[in-house]
């Protein structure tokens, strides 16, 4: 018999989500404002690069896209420039978060991003107040993704609140973080709004049937009103 979405989220008691291109449009948006420093500071960047350098850890990512150049001094010039490209969230992200407060899940976030960031894009979203924790790679070092070790504290935590791992789902955009699920053996579903595509998750062994387009695709269809 078909499981039903409804029925599908019956199983969980606590998800932990990835955040960048899985609650927001990051890429999409950061790297308007990454470029806009960028040529403030006279560095050569383009798409390609942040593309190629997206998913590492925040201080190292900076490192890679503007050498030599004072981490403080960017962070001043970034967040002038975020003031311009706002937030965006990833299709179906606010209607899902609702659905799953009234199904009284526990939500956190593990990201590579700095904790400040994300804090920021989810409250200008009206987001923020889903989470009860936020888990900035500040918090998860020295490990970061794909390593599984990220997720030692998270996990931890919620262990000491009483959830099992059989209860606890992970939602994630790329392959890197599929691998910080499996090597936990954390229930893993994928939403393909990152920059990897499904075929990328097919070869790491994912299931299709765990492979999604969009969060839109995990709320139950009287719920998903949304156009």
């Amino acid at each position: 018999m078909r499981t039903t979405r409804h029925q599908f989220w019956l199983k969980y008691q606590a998800v932990i989500f990835d955040c960048d291109d899985t609650l927001t449009q990051s890429i999409k948006i950061r790297s308007k404002a990454l470029l806009h420093v960028a040529r403030e500071l006279q560095i050569d960047l383009d798409e390609k690069r942040i593309r190629a350098a997206w998913g590492k850890p925040f201080d190292e990512f900076i490192a890679i896209l503007f050498p030599g150049i004072d981490f403080q001094l960017f962070l001043e010039r970034y967040e002038v420039a975020r003031e311009q490209y706002k937030a965006i969230a990833a299709a179906g992200v606010p209607q899902l978060l609702t659905y799953l407060s009234h199904l009284n899940k526990h939500m956190e976030i593990v990201t590579s991003t700095q904790r400040r960031i994300i804090v920021q894009d989810l409250q200008s979203l009206g987001l923020l107040n889903y989470f009860a924790n936020i888990w900035g790679h500040e918090e998860t070092t020295p490990f970061s993704k794909p390593d599984p070790r990220v997720l030692s504290q998270p996990l931890a935590n919620l262990e000491s609140l009483g959830y099992i791992k059989a209860n606890i789902l992970y939602i994630g955009d790329s392959v890197s973080d599929f691998r910080v699920a499996h090597g936990n053996k954390v229930e893993f579903v994928a939403v393909t709004t990152g920059i990897e595509n499904k075929e990328q998750f097919l070869r790491e062994g994912l299931p299709s049937s765990k492979i999604k387009a969009s969060m839109k695709t995990l709320i139950p269809r009287c719920q998903n009103t949304a156009k």
